[in-house]
């Protein structure tokens, strides 16, 4: 799967070799194996506790559209860029749920 490419439908996990590390002054998620991790603002740290169950792009960006004030599809675009970056430092896999 390509970078770019999320199905917003399909559900995302956080990967098992994936631990949260609070700040301050900033927190932070490390792939435990690669050592690779992710600086996290309040709304990442709202995304890594949503993750604790399997939950697709879209589930995310409706949650968070209720809990944060914005507009919906600059959060959408958030939320994306932030499951990708998860992504690809395998901090969040696919789920199979």
């Amino acid at each position: 799967m390509a970078s770019a490419e999320l199905d917003p439908a399909a559900p995302i996990a956080r990967s098992p070799e994936a631990v949260f590390a609070p700040g301050p002054p900033e927190n932070f998620i490390m792939h435990l194996t690669s050592g690779r991790c992710v600086s996290v603002d309040d709304a990442g740290v709202r995304i890594w506790e949503l993750l604790e169950s399997p939950r697709s792009l879209s589930e995310l960006v409706d949650r968070l559209a209720q809990e944060f004030s914005g507009d919906r599809d600059a959060i959408a675009a958030d939320v994306r860029a932030f499951v990708l970056a998860l992504r690809d430092c395998e901090l969040a896999l696919p789920s199979p749920q």
